[in-house]
């Protein structure tokens, strides 16, 4: 789908998907991580430990469509790992932290390299 070729995701990207049901913008991105550009091909999480593969924060306010959307995201079992889903009111997505780099260290507020915003949901 053209929204997620124009936001040019690659492995190792943090992604926030804030309107991400049904799903299928999403998966694009998740095949996207796994360095198959919208192909979805067989992706071996044994085989990239230690590798930052990046993830995608999917989140929908809609709870009907949010169980929508991690069924259809459970179909792609092998890129399943790289994505959390959140459910929110995208007009105030709370800020996320990550632990800081060693214990007693602050934690970083995350940020993301892409956002996705489709809120009339061209897939649809």
């Amino acid at each position: 789908m053209l929204p997620c070729l124009a936001l040019d995701v690659r492995p190792g990207h943090k992604v926030l998907d804030m309107c991400a049901a049904p799903g299928s913008k999403t998966a694009q991105m998740l095949c996207m991580l796994g360095g198959q550009h919208g192909r979805l091909v067989e992706f071996d999480p044994e085989a990239v430990v230690g590798q930052d593969r990046g993830f995608i924060v999917a989140n929908e306010f809609d709870l009907d469509r949010a169980e929508l959307l991690i069924f259809q995201i459970k179909r792609f079992q092998q890129l399943y790992p790289l994505a959390m889903f959140t459910h929110h009111d995208a007009r105030a997505f709370p800020g996320l932290y990550l632990p800081g780099p060693e214990p007693g260290a602050p934690d970083a507020e995350l940020r993301y390299d892409r956002v996705l915003c489709d809120v009339m949901c061209s897939g649809d």
